[in-house]
C-alpha cells in the first residue's frame, strides 16, 4: 500500500507494519481561524507556510465561516477543519461543522453535509489516512467524547470512546505506524498533566493514561514518527517549555526537550518530517517558531510571522 504521500510501504505477517508510515508533511504547514490579537473575535483565513524554506505565512483561502478553537486533520489530498466557536466577542456560538480543503486546488474550504456529534471547540484531533478523530471539548461544555468520521466517504461523526475525563484546551498527536491518537495535558478550569492514548482500531476505544507531562498545562501538539511533543501552553501563567515523550514505551512521561522563542498558549501546531512548528498563540500572536526533531536539547527559533495575528486557534493545524 502507499502512505499519506504516495510512497510505497510493505506490511509483514500478521498486519504489522514492516516500515514506518509517515504522518508528517513535507511541503507546507497550515493554520486557520483563531482570534485576532487583543480580541476574541474569530477570523476565517486559511494561511500556509513552507516546510522547505524558512519564512512567514501567506493567505491561501477562507473557511466556510469565521471561527476559533477549531482543530484540523488531513489525508493525502484533503484537509479537514472541525468544530470551533463563531460568536463575536467570545465563543458562544459553537459549531458542529466539518470543512474540507483540497491541497491541489487550494482556495476556500467547503462545508460538508457531515457534522460532528455536538457543538465543540478547543478539543484535540488525530487522524489516519481514512478517518479523522476529535477528542474532548471546552465549549459548549466540557466533554470527554472521542468521535470519528470518514475522510473517504465524508459521513457524519460517530462516538467511538471516551477520554478519562471531560476536558478542553489540550494538545493532540498521531502515532500512525502503531495506530494510536493522543490527548496531552489540558487547561480548562484547572490544569491536567495526563498523556492519554486511544486506539484507531474498530469498535469502542476508550483512552488510557500512559504518562504525564512535566507540568499541568494546555499546549500545542506536534509529532515525529517516534515521539510526541507539547510546546508552550498555559499553566496559570504562560509557558515556553517543549516536552517530548516516546511512542515506543508503555510509560510515556514527558521530558523537557527545549523551549520556544517566547512563551505562548492556544496557538496551532504542525509537523514536517524533521521539525515541529508552532504558529501564533496568545502572548505572541504573530510568531512562527520551528524546532528540530533531532535528539538532544532542541530550542525553537523564530523563522517568520503569521500573515495576521492569531490567538485562540485550536491546538492542531494541518500539513502535507
Amino acid at each position: 500500500m502507499t502512505n499519506f504521500y504516495g510512497q510505497y510501504i510493505g506490511f509483514g505477517a500478521g498486519g504489522a507494519a514492516a516500515a514506518s508510515v509517515p504522518f508528517q508533511g513535507s511541503a507546507y504547514g497550515y493554520v486557520c481561524g483563531g482570534g485576532s490579537a487583543g480580541s476574541s473575535n474569530p477570523n476565517d483565513q486559511i494561511e500556509r507556510y513552507s516546510f522547505t524554506s524558512d519564512g512567514g505565512g501567506s493567505d491561501v483561502g477562507d473557511l466556510s465561516a469565521a471561527r476559533g478553537g477549531n482543530n484540523c486533520t488531513q489525508s493525502a489530498t484533503v484537509a479537514y477543519t472541525v468544530g470551533g466557536g463563531s460568536g463575536s466577542g467570545g465563543w458562544p456560538a459553537n459549531l458542529t461543522i466539518i470543512d474540507k480543503f483540497t491541497y491541489a486546488s487550494g482556495g476556500n474550504a467547503a462545508a460538508q453535509t457531515a457534522t460532528l456529534l455536538a457543538n465543540k471547540s478547543f478539543g484535540s484531533t488525530s487522524c489516519t489516512q481514512d478517518f479523522g478523530y476529535h477528542a474532548g471539548s471546552e465549549y459548549d461544555s466540557a466533554l470527554d467524547v472521542i468521535e470519528k468520521w470518514s475522510q473517504v466517504a465524508d459521513t457524519n461523526s460517530e462516538d467511538v470512546g471516551d477520554l478519562l475525563a471531560p476536558k478542553g484546551r489540550h494538545a493532540g498527536a498521531t502515532n500512525i505506524a502503531a495506530g494510536f491518537g493522543y490527548s496531552m495535558g489540558s487547561w480548562t478550569s484547572s490544569g491536567l498533566d495526563v498523556i492519554e492514548r486511544y486506539s484507531f482500531a474498530t469498535g469502542t476505544q476508550n483512552a488510557g493514561n500512559v504518562g504525564d507531562l512535566t507540568s499541568a498545562r494546555g499546549g500545542v501538539g506536534q509529532c515525529s514518527d517516534i515521539n510526541g511533543y507539547v510546546s508552550g501552553g498555559y499553566e496559570g501563567s504562560t509557558s515556553n517549555v517543549i516536552d517530548k515523550f516516546s511512542f515506543a514505551t508503555d510509560t510515556q512521561d514527558g521530558a523537557t526537550n527545549g523551549t520556544l522563542s517566547t512563551g505562548r498558549y492556544w496557538g496551532s501546531g504542525t509537523s514536517s518530517t524533521t521539525d515541529g512548528y508552532t504558529a501564533g498563540g496568545d502572548g505572541s500572536t504573530s510568531r512562527l517558531d520551528k524546532f528540530s526533531f533531532a535528539t538532544g536539547t532542541q530550542n525553537a527559533g523564530t523563522i517568520g510571522a503569521t500573515d495576521i495575528p492569531r490567538g485562540n486557534t485550536g491546538s492542531q493545524g494541518f500539513h502535507f
